[in-house]
């Protein structure tokens, strides 16, 4: 029934990853936790007058999901604006699953345009752009201060300060863009290129009064690989303290480690292939020390 494949789609965003004609039939209800997230949204942009959002969220939280259904709530409360969107993440595939997302929240197949690589919009009404081209003159050319009413920052961890000036630049209009970031400090990767953690974990001090809140329930992994990961993360204090669970206790991600010699590799990976029942997944993890 309708009930189930609903808790299908939700399960992962990966359901998104193809603009599945099925989903377009259904209403994307949020989780418990989701919902909370946009309940404290929703206060403090009505009580405080609070517009600059961070959601802190881990791996597979659902957080795009968050951001489409708090858009779809943006749009429904100005019925007469136009509520233009600017989606702003690193990688096409990224913006091409946030895009599907976009659709599926919104029952609408023809939302939304990407400009990312070999893909040029029609209109930037509402649009999915790569951190590259948003960086670049011919999209700089194209818009106003005023012109977008409703602006996602997605992996906000990895933004630099050029992003952020631009970013400002954007937000100038009158009333300002709303602002809504979501990122995940445990993985930010990124410095090499120019990201600032500064503008994460001091983000009011760049953009004023801001309700910051945390996603921490994971739907891809169980124990004791999340308390095993988050503990070993923590260890570095200059990281915001999460409390990760897995959605279902019952889940399990279990680790085994093997000691191998190099000379005999192959083999004993060939082995523990082997030895993975079909329905199971296998991850192969390296690590090289250099003497």
């Amino acid at each position: 029934g309708q009930k189930e494949r609903l808790a299908r789609a939700l399960k992962s965003e990966k359901f998104f990853d193809s603009n599945n004609g099925e989903i377009y039939t259904l209403d994307i209800l949020p989780y418990s936790y989701q919902q909370e997230i946009l309940d404290k949204l929703e206060a403090e942009r009505a009580v405080r007058g609070y517009f600059h959002n961070l959601v802190v969220a881990a791996t597979g939280t659902g957080k795009t999901v968050v951001s489409a259904l708090d858009y779809k709530r943006f749009r429904k409360q100005n019925p007469k604006a136009p509520c233009r969107l600017l989606f702003v993440a690193h990688r096409e595939e990224i913006l091409k699953q946030s895009l599907y997302t976009f659709r599926a929240v919104l029952k609408d197949a023809n939302f939304g345009e990407m400009f990312v690589g070999n893909y040029k919009p029609d209109s930037i009404e509402n649009l999915f752009i790569s951190i590259q081209t948003f960086n670049s003159q011919a999209f700089t050319e194209k818009t106003s201060a005023e012109f977008y009413d409703y602006i996602i920052v997605d992996e906000f961890q990895d933004i630099s300060v050029d992003r952020y000036n631009f970013l400002k630049v954007l937000r100038e209009g009158n009333p300002p863009a709303k602002l809504y970031c979501v990122g995940d400090d445990w993985q930010s990767i990124y410095r090499f290129s120019g990201s600032d953690m500064a503008l994460f974990n001091q983000f009011p001090d760049y953009f004023g009064a801001t309700e910051i809140n945390k996603i921490e329930t994971t739907y891809r992994f169980g124990e004791p690989l999340v308390s095993l990961s988050s503990n070993f993360i923590q260890r570095n204090k200059a990281q915001i303290q999460k409390n990760i669970h897995s959605f279902s206790s019952e889940m399990r991600t279990e680790l085994e480690f093997y000691a191998y010699d190099r000379r005999d590799y192959c083999n004993t990976i060939g082995q523990l292939v082997a030895s993975i029942p079909s329905d199971k997944s296998i991850f192969l993890l390296e690590y090289n020390l250099i003497l």
